[in-house]
């Protein structure tokens, strides 16, 4: 069943819109890795086919549009520096760290991505708001470890960066 803050059409809220946009990014970069189609090709597709669609008897909340284009747009503008910032935030010697991002699932590598864009653009946004909501879209995927490593490295590179900035 879906994750009632990401998808239930139920209460269409900005919190929920805002959590919708927020796992429709991670899914359309998800699907930008995967087959190598364009930004607006992927953002096309997911908003035309999958945005208000139902999903085990629910209809998945409609994303705010303006947010997930910033997302998407802005993950795939700034992709180097974002995977600079993923891999400084990996633990671990050197050697492990390249091994980590070529071994690292893309849906968890889109989901820090995405993660990580906001962090960093998104100032306005409390850094306890965006790694609470990239937890819930990371829960929707994973029932593992992954919640935990997306937890730290979001909350490492939240204070870094927003310590930096202030």
């Amino acid at each position: 069943m879906p994750d009632e803050n990401l998808s239930s059409a139920t209460g269409s809220s900005r919190r929920t819109q805002a959590g919708a946009a927020r796992l429709a990014a991670v899914q359309t970069l998800y699907q930008m890795m995967a087959s190598d189609c364009t930004v607006d090709d992927a953002a096309r597709i997911y908003l035309d086919r999958f945005a208000g669609m139902d999903v085990d008897g629910e209809k998945l909340a409609d994303p705010d549009r303006v947010l997930y284009t910033k997302i998407v747009r802005g993950v795939s503008e700034r992709v180097a520096d974002l995977q600079g910032l993923l891999d400084g935030h990996l633990t671990g010697p050197q050697q492990e760290e390249d091994e980590s991002r070529r071994r690292m699932d893309p849906l968890l590598r889109a989901i820090l991505l995405c993660g990580l864009y906001e962090i960093l653009v998104r100032t306005d946004t409390d850094l306890a708001v965006i790694v609470s909501e990239y937890l819930h879209v990371t829960r929707a995927f994973y029932d593992g470890n992954e919640t935990a490593l997306v937890n730290a490295v979001l909350d490492a590179a939240g204070k870094t960066l927003r310590t930096r900035s202030e």
